[in-house]
């Protein structure tokens, strides 16, 4: 097999990713698996610009250095760990300690994602998580999702259609009607 596979953009660019990063898209690893390796040599057409696979490839390559990262630390602590069994660290034990159940709460992104977000338009944003659905990278298309709420969290409904180039096809009596309506599912201090 070979070690890298190339992707043919709609603008007619070719970008070449890892196998390691090719797998994070669940639509190339089924596709790895169903072609033969003759057939891996060729470019395989996406739904993309190339603009925008570049930055899918340096997200997942972000990913799976943050991945190596944590296996590493994961494999420190469990080393600790196994060093205080031996040492007969019973007191340790006797306690029960464990990990505590962590609290429900939102999805924060981590600090490299949130980097990598920033530095991004609104364009290229919409852009990844168009293709990150067409590739079907999960991690990806939910990072992304957590990156826009955080964007539009707070905004008036006005800025949201602004934000994401909405026509508001509402009169403001219907606007008004709606609004009325549906009062209990909006905040006390709900700005239209």
């Amino acid at each position: 097999m070979p070690d890298t596979l190339t992707l043919a953009a709609l603008d007619g660019e070719s970008v070449t990713i890892s196998l390691q990063v090719a797998k994070k898209s669940q639509l190339l690893k089924d596709l790895m698996e169903d072609l033969d390796e003759e057939e891996l040599q060729f470019p395989v057409p996406i739904q993309a610009d190339g603009a925008t696979l570049k930055l899918v490839a340096q997200w997942c390559e972000l990913q799976i250095r943050q991945e190596q990262e944590a296996a590493d630390k994961a494999a420190e602590v469990a080393a600790s760990q196994e060093i205080q069994k031996e040492e007969g660290d019973e007191e340790h034990e006797k306690k029960g300690s464990g990990p505590c159940p962590q609290p429900y709460r939102a999805r924060e992104l981590p600090t490299w994602a949130k980097g990598f977000f920033e530095n991004l338009s609104q364009d290229e944003t919409f852009a990844l998580i168009t293709t990150a659905n067409f590739l079907d990278i999960q991690l990806l298309i939910e990072q992304t999702a957590t990156f826009i709420a955080g964007k539009i969290k707070g905004m008036s409904t006005e800025q949201m259609r602004e934000y994401f180039n909405i026509e508001n096809d509402f009169t403001p009596e219907e606007e008004e009607r709606i609004r009325r309506e549906n009062e209990w599912a909006m905040p006390r201090n709900w700005n239209h």
